[in-house]
């Protein structure tokens, strides 16, 4: 790898390397609907819920990661319901209508794997 030629040439040992492997685009997009979702929790719990990540060696840390999913499954449900793309068939759609009238999509859309997952009916 050329990117890593002075460590080579310095005789630096390294195991790993980490990169960030997300385009500035999707991470924009991250950006943008997280702070949706913070928007549709306060408008349905009237509160901010956090999502937490789990840690592979902390099993405590998948029941926790869970748990903060299934308490913004509402305002996860209503965040599709506004921004999936029209590919996605979303049986019912006015069940998770957050009742905003007027709202705008500025042409962004969640991606369709992460639609599917979250309308599962399974969690």
């Amino acid at each position: 790898m050329d990117k890593f030629y002075d460590l080579d040439k310095q005789d630096i040992k390294y195991d790993a390397v980490i990169t960030d492997s997300a385009s500035s685009n999707q991470a924009a997009r991250s950006v943008y609907f997280m702070a949706r979702l913070y928007d549709e929790q306060k408008i349905k719990y009237n509160k901010y819920l956090a999502l937490l990540l789990l840690c592979a060696t902390r099993w405590n840390s998948h029941y926790y990661c869970y748990f903060s999913l299934i308490r913004t499954k509402t305002a996860l449900k209503v965040l599709i319901s506004k921004y999936a793309p029209e590919e996605f068939d979303q049986e019912d759609e006015t069940i998770y209508h957050s009742g905003e009238e007027g709202e705008t999509r500025n042409n962004k859309y969640l991606p369709l794997d992460i639609c599917k997952t979250i309308d599962n009916d399974i969690w």
